[in-house]
């Protein structure tokens, strides 16, 4: 059964945002599915706890894309951070695999069904993020073990506003068109270095940042990253980017 919905960190205007929680195990999506109606517990962590990083992932009819990326976020070596799964109104497998995915103690699921668009499900995710530090992922891109950590530590030693990491594109077959989209696929550092922002692919900031300059325009269907960055920039704050810290796509 579903947990009563949760009051968000910043209650929104105009729209209708709900987080739900569930129950799962297992890779393979429709055992999801079936050992969903068969578990049941308790969570282990506050719903109202603060605690230091949330990694919010839009999705919208990918359910393989959002069990591979879920499935490397589950697999960390530390264990103080979250995983929001912003739903924005998925049609197929991927509302009951997202439920199944909220039913572990570490997952939540928001729904974003009102406003069509991956910037409203970010903004509903951070909406109900606990998070000091909120992590932007799209669903199919998959993290190291240690990514998390990485993270943590990165923004804390350097003491960081705005960060994006570094994305690999993964390669099925080795030819001079997948060389070159290898090399040019994701030029992030040029993109923070020129034009003030990185994407929300690959996207860390500070709750801080967002309290101040205003979370995505969800207006926009498309360059909303590039819009929330230049905000960002001229507000004055930090943009750097970590190479050592890679996302694989």
């Amino acid at each position: 059964s579903c947990s009563p919905p949760l009051q968000p960190h910043r209650p929104k205007q105009q729209r209708g945002v709900r987080l739900e929680l569930q129950y799962p195990q297992s890779r393979s999506s429709e055992r999801l599915l079936w050992v969903a109606g068969e578990l049941a517990g308790s969570r282990t962590m506050s719903d109202t706890q603060s605690i230091p990083l949330s990694v919010i992932i839009p999705v919208y009819n990918d359910p393989e894309g959002l069990e591979t990326t879920v499935e490397s976020l589950l697999d960390q070596t530390v264990d103080d951070y979250e995983i929001l799964v912003a739903d924005n109104g998925s049609t197929d497998l991927t509302r009951k695999l997202a439920k199944a995915y909220a039913t572990r103690d570490r997952v939540r699921r928001v729904v974003e069904d009102e406003i069509q668009g991956s910037y409203a499900a970010r903004n509903a995710g951070i909406d109900f993020a606990r998070g000091d530090l909120l992590c932007f992922v799209d669903a199919d891109m998959w993290v190291d073990d240690d990514w998390v950590a990485r993270v943590q530590e990165r923004m804390q030693k350097d003491d960081i506003d705005y960060l994006g990491g570094n994305v690999e594109v993964g390669i099925k077959r080795e030819t001079l068109c997948a060389q070159y989209n290898r090399q040019t696929g994701f030029p992030i550092e040029q993109h923070i270095k020129t034009k003030q922002f990185a994407p929300t692919c690959c996207l860390v900031t500070r709750r801080a940042v967002i309290d101040e300059v205003g979370d995505f325009d969800e207006r926009l269907v498309s360059a909303g990253d590039a819009e929330f960055g230049k905000r960002v920039y001229r507000a004055g704050y930090d943009q750097r980017f970590a190479d050592d810290i890679t996302m694989y796509h």
